[in-house]
């Protein structure tokens, strides 16, 4: 069986993954993980292809990719030996968790939370997240949230290790073993660049300026042709941006 975890950008679909990952571990059950590059590359003839090389595999197959496009989703939906594990992230602590990865990652240097929602990226971020939830909303998948999996873990692991087809697992060995503490050491983390907080509710005790809260609850209001629309109209102004710092490029070298 192929169990693919195709959660949406910072709602925790790696703390999922690893849960059933250390479930395997513990019950000895032979895994493979397989397709990070394909999956991650959405290389859609490359997924094909290593899909229909695993149908029938022996041994549990686990695959991980942000997929939610129509021709992605069909794709995984398609295959008779494929489970879609989805886990959901209240949008706001989404949109706290890509500041912070920003700048511990890659170093970004915000002014503040403004400057990152409106110049690089996080209103084009919570407008692909509502995509998302759109696009594989009433789809056959396991779903829970973050939040679930973090302040009711054990019932929530249960039902994902159940989805699986896995059984009799030490649900507290399993806790200990994907705690935050611990996914930091055994994932090469000791910094908490990637599993920062780990906490829920984080935007709570974060102060968002008036226009970036009015613009946040505008946008979880619309349909989906009018984030469409917003999506369209935001590569529009990026591309236009490029096209005139690059001619403003060319006439400085002139």
């Amino acid at each position: 069986m192929i169990c693919f975890f195709a959660g949406a950008h910072k709602n925790g679909s790696h703390f999922q993954f690893y849960v059933l990952e250390e479930a395997l571990r513990q019950r000895s059950i032979p895994y493979r993980v397989v397709g990070a590059d394909v999956f991650h590359e959405h290389d859609l003839s490359g997924a094909r292809k290593l899909l229909s090389e695993l149908r029938g595999a022996d041994d549990m197959i686990l695959c991980k990719g942000h997929w939610y496009r129509n021709r992605e989703r069909r794709l995984l939906l398609d295959q008779e030996d494929l489970k879609v594990f989805l886990i959901w992230r209240d949008l706001k602590d989404v949109l706290i968790s890509s500041y912070h990865y920003k700048i511990n990652k890659f170093g970004a240097d915000y002014a503040d939370f403004s400057d990152f929602y409106f110049a690089d990226g996080g209103r084009d971020l919570l407008i692909q997240q509502r995509l998302y939830r759109m696009a594989w909303s009433g789809a056959p998948a396991h779903e829970t949230s973050y939040e679930a999996l973090v302040d009711d873990f054990s019932n929530e692991a249960a039902r994902l290790l159940a989805y699986a087809g896995i059984d009799d697992v030490d649900l507290e060995s399993l806790k200990a073993e994907t705690k935050l503490g611990r996914l930091r050491e055994t994932r090469g983390d000791e910094n908490g660049v990637f599993f920062r907080k780990g906490t829920t509710g984080q935007h709570r005790g974060f102060e968002l300026a008036s226009d970036v809260e009015a613009d946040i609850e505008t946008l979880l209001l619309l349909d989906h042709m009018a984030l469409q629309r917003e999506r369209w109209a935001a590569f529009a102004k990026r591309g236009l941006r490029k096209a005139s710092s690059k001619l403003f490029a060319s006439r400085g070298a002139a």
